[in-house]
């Protein structure tokens, strides 16, 4: 085998490795230096190593199959050939991309197969039945360029975030249904929405750590429910007198008025603050 050969035999072999790498380039947000460099040497080791143990087994083995090696080659190659057409005639693509506790997968839409919400939420069910594990799910929007990979990711990373956070009963959001949370998460990261969090749920935070009591709650249950009281005690098993007795401890404690439209909202958007800074 001559010098161009091995040349141009190695520079395709690599192209995997190529190709692979730019899929993580392009859907890992903030890559450092340090990922770069992992990537590269867990490829150029295994790299190194494998055709150098293929080269001494062939050497070993040459022996026994040069006869019908040509045979070998040819069918090998014709089934590698076969599952190519057979793939692009297929309908449904998938790449799966792990990235430690999540993975990534990128499905090719096609004209014959919708993929809908209903479609995800029976994978979350498989993997939750199957591993024991609750599983969220984020779906980004659809994107037609390899180029918004990136934002597609991102997308689906906040779908995510956002249902974790949030608690909402499906543990599958695509992100066009995420509406306000969206803007909720991306304020919450300015310290202007800390203090403002602190500001008015820390006398409720404090009381229940002293008290062992559930006033936050009791609390986030009636913003949830805009303070409607018959409907706030149902949803905490509790009679309306109880539930009206904590209300006044509250308001006792932190001044609100509970009656209060604009007192509602806020302690609303300062609870929804509070899950997206845990």
């Amino acid at each position: 085998m001559g010098i161009w050969t091995m040349l141009l035999t190695g520079i395709g072999l690599s192209m995997d490795a190529f190709a692979v790498s730019v899929s993580n380039g392009l859907i890992l947000p903030n890559v450092k230096k340090r990922n770069a460099v992992t990537f590269g040497l867990y490829f150029g080791l295994f790299q190194f190593f494998m055709p150098i143990i293929g080269y001494f087994l062939g050497n070993k083995l040459t022996k026994y199959v040069q006869q019908f090696d040509h045979w070998i080659a040819f069918i090998l190659l014709g089934i590698i050939g076969f599952n190519m057409i057979k793939e692009s005639f297929g309908g449904e693509k998938v790449i799966v991309l792990s990235n430690n506790d999540n993975f990534q997968c990128i499905l090719k839409r096609t004209k014959e197969k919708t993929i809908t919400k209903e479609y995800f939420e029976k994978i979350q069910k498989n993997i939750s039945e199957k591993t024991g594990y609750t599983a969220a799910i984020g779906v980004s929007r659809v994107e037609n360029s390899y180029q918004r990979f990136g934002k597609a990711y991102q997308d689906a990373r906040d779908a995510v975030e956002i249902a974790v956070c949030q608690e909402f009963n499906s543990k599958v959001l695509c992100i066009e249904d995420a509406g306000f949370w969206r803007i909720m998460k991306e304020i919450s990261k300015h310290e202007m929405c800390q203090e403002f969090m602190e500001d008015k749920l820390n006398a409720f935070i404090e009381y229940d750590q002293k008290n062992e009591s559930e006033l936050l709650e009791t609390l986030e249950v009636l913003v949830n429910n805009l303070g409607a009281r018959n409907i706030t005690a149902n949803a905490l098993h509790l009679h309306r007198n109880t539930l009206i007795y904590r209300i006044k401890k509250i308001e006792n404690q932190t001044g609100y008025d509970l009656s209060d439209p604009n007192s509602i909202l806020e302690i609303a958007l300062a609870l929804r603050i509070k899950k997206f800074l845990k």
